[in-house]
């Protein structure tokens, strides 16, 4: 066996490969058996998860978890308490990377609170930061590695950055299930898993 740096230069020169996200899946099934997935509850999100629990073979344990910019939204909060029920797993709620920017940059902030923001200073995290933390709590050893539900037709800058870094970025360990989806076959797998989409989403 290659020693682990060759090993993973190795994996990193593969990307092309992956022309799918099932064939990014099946890598990251190599790997490992236990993941986390970033999970917004929108489409995208929902069919990384179900592409994620359909894959044989099927992985020990898929960790969802929630970023919220707003504390407490009974609206998120209900939504998401529905989607465990699905997933068999809890969804950990965790601040979102924009929330921590917006107190420092005092948004949506009365006057009366400048003072102790400076004085709080709040950190600044990243996405990456955020779940190797979940990954800490939960007792897990290593970095994990992470499912976005992101897909290449979004829009050109996300065909860019995938086409950059592949289906499989192994210098930030998170992959993307669903990232060669169109929005048709997208939809016909929620519709078959007979989930629901929530009722903000509709909205907006």
């Amino acid at each position: 066996m290659l020693p682990s740096k060759k090993r993973d230069k190795a994996r990193r020169d593969l990307w092309p490969r992956f022309a799918t996200g099932t064939e990014a899946i099946a890598e990251i099934r190599s790997i490992t058996d236990t993941i986390l997935l970033s999970f917004s509850r929108g489409k995208d999100s929902w069919g990384a998860y179900l592409a994620l629990r359909d894959f044989r073979p099927a992985f020990k344990r898929i960790i969802p978890f929630f970023y919220w910019l707003t504390p407490g939204l009974r609206v998120e909060n209900e939504y998401l308490d529905y989607c465990e029920t699905i997933f068999k797993e809890h969804i950990y709620r965790l601040p979102a990377p924009g929330f921590w920017k917006t107190i420092g940059r005092y948004k949506w902030q009365p006057p009366g609170n400048i003072p102790i923001i400076d004085s709080a200073r709040p950190p600044q995290f990243g996405s990456d930061d955020l779940a190797q933390w979940l990954w800490n709590d939960l007792g897990m050893k290593g970095r994990p590695w992470v499912a976005l539900g992101v897909r290449a037709v979004d829009s050109p800058l996300r065909w860019a950055a995938l086409k950059k870094s592949g289906f499989v970025n192994y210098t930030r360990m998170v992959f993307y299930p669903v990232a060669d989806l169109k929005a048709a076959p997208l939809s016909e797998m929620i519709s078959r898993a007979g989930v629901k989409l929530p009722a903000d989403y509709h909205i907006w």
